[in-house]
């Protein structure tokens, strides 16, 4: 459990790392494990749940979704100063095995957990595959990691699907997968790299709404987890025939399609 109190953590760097795609670095550490996620607090504006993408020091990157939150974000400039407690929930590093590839799976912004657990792989075989809709979109972080590339419109890498690299990787039963990007997505993934692996041995991790992030409020339950506090790092095995990817908490708790 992370700390339960907000604490002030300046900016030192702000950068664009992609289209709609930002970059904040931190002045300081904040002891983190991959998968795991923090809480920003902006006040007068609201209240966020942020993958960490380093800890040394602590760095997010935040999607322009929209919103009085993240066009807040984006006018933030070095100096300023937010509020963050944290970090909450989980970790892959529980579930690595010491044997197999690792093929790291991303879409999006799902980049975020995986740049950081990629860093803590350096002594494992490691795959990264990355899907964006244009080389816009991709993050230099991400591109240092070397990944096999895939764009809708073709524009860099391999045209098509992130899901379309899995039947070429060439995977076997002792292997896994960490995905993480958005949900139908993984869905699509998962599925496809059951052909090869067992569901234990693909990992995800889930982005739901969240108000509180300590699994008091059940915002973003699903089939009976609380992603806060039992994820929101899960295996296929645990979530497959569920709500995953069909199913989600709308901001007044109400069951709507994904």
């Amino acid at each position: 459990m992370g700390r339960e109190y907000h604490e002030q953590f300046e900016i030192s760097k702000v950068a664009e790392e992609a289209r709609g795609l930002r970059r904040i670095v931190f002045s300081r550490p904040l002891k983190s494990e991959p998968g795991q996620f923090v809480m920003m607090w902006i006040p007068g504006i609201g209240e966020r749940p942020l993958s960490v993408m380093n800890d040394k020091p602590l760095e997010l990157l935040i999607k322009r979704y929209g919103g009085a939150f993240t066009e807040k974000v984006f006018k933030l400039y070095p100096g300023q100063r937010v509020f963050i407690r944290g970090p909450y929930g989980n970790s892959f590093m529980p579930l690595v095995k010491e044997e197999g590839r690792k093929f790291l799976v991303c879409g999006g912004c799902g980049v975020v957990p995986l740049v950081f657990l990629a860093e803590r792989l350096k002594e494992h075989d490691v795959q990264v595959v990355m899907g964006a809709r244009s080389r816009e979109e991709l993050p230099p972080a991400f591109r240092e990691l070397g990944p096999l590339i895939t764009t809708d419109d073709g524009s860099e890498g391999v045209k098509g699907l992130v899901t379309d690299m899995i039947d070429r990787l060439g995977a076997r039963r002792g292997d896994q997968f960490f995905i993480c990007g958005p949900e139908r997505m993984m869905v699509a993934a998962a599925e496809k790299a059951e052909r090869y692996v067992p569901p234990e041995n693909i990992v995800l991790s889930l982005e739901r709404y969240m108000k509180c992030g300590r699994g008091l409020c059940g915002s973003c339950e699903l089939d009976g987890f609380r992603v806060c506090v039992d994820g929101p790092v899960f295996t296929y095995r645990q979530l497959r025939g569920g709500d995953f990817g069909r199913r989600k908490r709308s901001r007044s708790g109400r069951r709507v399609g994904a």
